[in-house]
């Protein structure tokens, strides 16, 4: 009763400058009600912090792809210095999940309950890079580094994802001098993760890999950073489905393909090479999903999210060599079959992600191609004709 109208007061818009000063109580409060046994009084703990995020945190209801450096959310640093008691509540009640999940306690839900909150607020703030002159050490942001970091080996998906979404925002930047927060320590430290991870330990695997993800898309070089961290070889292993072993999930396999993804749609250098790498890569996990099929293996869980990831992937990089000016007519035809084949795969997963894709580029692409000066109207014509064929 008394949580439905602390939310009641926190959205009325005459106590708005008043209540604000109390948010950071009101989040501590409906952290606390996770915990309770009754449905009732955790019911509305999350409508109080839902409540509490629109008001202090992030207003953008809609944020689930949004970029981190981005947006009108508050800043960890600024959030922690308005409410100075929040800090090491937050990281109190972090840490002593995290401590159950190493424990193995059998009061898991309890325990995730009152996990996921913290994590998906950290995760929803916005990413400020401190300055040089700001004394990070005593920064209360670095705190919750070593607790999210553990996260990322948690046995619930949702813990893992918004886990490697924090980590980008906490992280401070490309930086060197910027030592164990820096973007590239991070990144190394996901790496290690990722390849010291025992067989049968995949949760810290696929959760390392998500880390890699999600800082990569935090970058503003996010190529450089993946060569420069050595986290290059990490990704084709897992890509490649350990060179076609099949030995590691299908989740995983997706993760690594999307990091490799990014990476090449922000390379300058060696660009035609990394693109061909991630194509052939591609052709070869499709063909081995569709050997799976074929041989009516039981489904393994993840191999459909695996098939979308593969064929938005494969499509979207050969949409970009087909409509390159720059490419020769035979390279383009190669890459137009290979959207052809992806569209007849006999994996359905693959075919609507393909399909998908190929609908979100393929006006633009013809846009530009008739835009474009430089060409002949035959050569356009011929170009859009052979893709006129596979469709």
């Amino acid at each position: 009763f008394f949580l439905n109208i602390l939310r009641l007061i926190i959205l009325d818009a005459p106590l708005a400058l008043e209540m604000r000063r109390f948010v950071g109580d009101a989040i501590i409060s409906s952290i606390i009600g996770y915990e309770d046994s009754l449905w009732s009084v955790r019911n509305s703990s999350t409508m109080v912090f839902a409540t509490a995020m629109l008001r202090v945190i992030d207003p953008d209801k809609n944020a689930k792809k949004k970029d981190p450096t981005t947006g009108d959310a508050i800043t960890a640093l600024e959030l922690f210095r308005t409410y100075p008691g929040l800090s090491p509540f937050l990281l109190a009640v972090l840490k002593l999940g995290t401590s159950r999940v190493r424990s193995g306690e059998d009061n898991v839900q309890l325990e995730r309950l009152a996990v996921f909150p913290i994590l998906l607020l950290l995760s929803r703030l916005h990413q400020s890079f401190s300055t040089l002159d700001e004394d990070l050490s005593a920064s209360p942001v670095k705190s919750f580094l070593a607790p999210v970091f553990g996260c990322l080996g948690h046995k619930e998906h949702k813990i893992r994802f918004v886990a490697a979404r924090a980590l980008s925002v906490l992280c401070t930047g490309e930086r060197s001098e910027q030592g164990n927060s820096s973007i590239q320590t991070l990144l190394c430290r996901c790496r290690a993760a990722a390849d010291n991870a025992s067989e049968g330990d995949w949760n810290t695997a696929h959760g390392a890999l998500m880390g890699i993800h999600a800082l990569l898309l935090s970058s503003q070089k996010p190529s450089s950073v993946l060569i420069q961290t050595n986290c290059m070889d990490t990704i084709l292993k897992y890509a490649s489905w350990f060179d076609s072993r099949l030995t590691c999930p299908p989740s995983c396999v997706a993760v690594a393909l999307e990091v490799w993804s990014s990476a090449v749609m922000e390379c300058q250098d060696g660009e035609e090479i990394s693109l061909s790498m991630l194509l052939k890569t591609g052709a070869d996990v499709v063909h081995r999903i569709e050997q799976l099929l074929a041989a009516g293996y039981p489904p393994l869980e993840g191999l459909g999210s695996l098939g979308q990831v593969i064929g938005k992937v494969c499509c979207s990089g050969a949409m970009q060599v087909v409509f390159d000016l720059k490419r020769a007519q035979n390279t383009r035809n190669e890459h137009i079959q290979k959207i052809s084949r992806l569209l007849n795969s006999s994996c359905y997963d693959v075919r609507l992600a393909c399909i998908k894709q190929l609908k979100k580029m393929i006006y633009s692409s013809v846009d530009k191609v008739i835009d474009d000066l430089d060409w002949e109207v035959k050569q356009k014509l011929v170009l859009i004709d052979s893709v006129n064929k596979v469709l």
